[in-house]
């Protein structure tokens, strides 16, 4: 809600993109709702909120639908190979600490 650049309307130009609309309504989604609802049996959103396997189900799948624009950057940040990442990589003489 309220971010910058991003369009409120759904893609299936039938309501605002809210969660609700999403997991119950979108005409846009009809074929992946039905694949999250055999996966978590319902798309109830009281029921997935205190239910944590499904929530994290309902936010996986959330993601996958790229619908989302705001979280596009982490979803390419969980696709990169981070094996040999190192925060820094220091060069030249080792940095002394000096006290006055």
């Amino acid at each position: 809600m309220g971010v910058l650049g991003i369009d409120p309307g759904c893609i299936c130009g039938l309501g605002r993109q809210t969660l609700q609309h999403i997991l119950t309504f979108c005409l846009s989604l009809t074929q992946a709702r039905a694949n999250l609802i055999i996966e978590i049996g319902s798309t109830d959103l009281r029921a997935l909120l205190i239910d944590a396997k499904k929530l994290r189900a309902a936010a996986r799948w959330l993601l996958a639908t790229n619908l989302l624009e705001q979280f596009q950057v982490a979803i390419e940040i969980e696709k990169e190979n981070l094996r040999d990442w190192a925060p820094f990589q220091l060069t030249g003489p080792p940095i002394t600490r000096y006290t006055l």
